[in-house]
């Protein structure tokens, strides 16, 4: 059902949604190796779609951390306040909307599913920037695509960036890992 959803959605708003069908394990599994759950207190998603990795997040984290989930597409909105989790806060904004205020202070882990390649440019600079704001100095931002043409984009907000490959995906996709924010971009 969630992925009749799912491309139902991507038909309607294709740069909105930016695949046809929602994230394979494989993909999940490897987005997820990154939180460490002795250490993770917030982690923002930006982009939750049905919820297909909001839930592997939640079962990763522990009972005391966050999980803030930007989606701007209501009917994703709606499957993702069928979540029912304590730790889950789904956010009915933009990516761009992200700050430090809203978590009661920095974040450890950002997974983004953002279609950042179809994004304008000025939109992909304001998420960026607000995305330095919020980072803590050793969080991570985490971001998946289907081509590593964002890299670049990345190179310029943080120090370190790095880029996994996973092919047993619907498109295969590019995960970029970017860490230590630089200035504002």
């Amino acid at each position: 059902m969630r992925k009749l959803i799912f491309l139902k959605e991507f038909f309607k708003n294709w740069r909105e949604v930016g695949s046809v069908v929602p994230s394979s394990p494989f993909l999940i599994a490897r987005l997820i190796a990154h939180l460490n759950p002795r250490k993770v207190r917030v982690v923002v998603e930006l982009g939750g779609g049905v919820g297909t990795i909001t839930r592997a997040i939640l079962k990763r984290l522990p009972a005391h951390s966050r999980l803030y989930v930007f989606e701007i597409n209501e009917r994703f909105v709606r499957e993702l306040r069928k979540i029912h989790d304590t730790r889950l806060v789904v956010c009915e904004r933009s990516a761009e909307d992200i700050d430090p205020a809203l978590f009661g202070g920095r974040v450890d882990c950002v997974i983004s599913s953002l279609p950042f390649s179809s994004c304008g440019q000025a939109f992909r600079q304001r998420v960026l920037s607000a995305l330095q704001k919020t980072l803590s100095p050793d969080g991570v931002f985490l971001q998946y695509q289907y081509a590593p043409i964002s890299y670049r984009f990345f190179k310029k907000a943080f120090e370190d960036v790095t880029i996994e490959f996973e092919l047993r995906n619907v498109p295969p996709a590019f995960i970029s890992r970017c860490r230590k924010p630089i200035c504002a971009v």
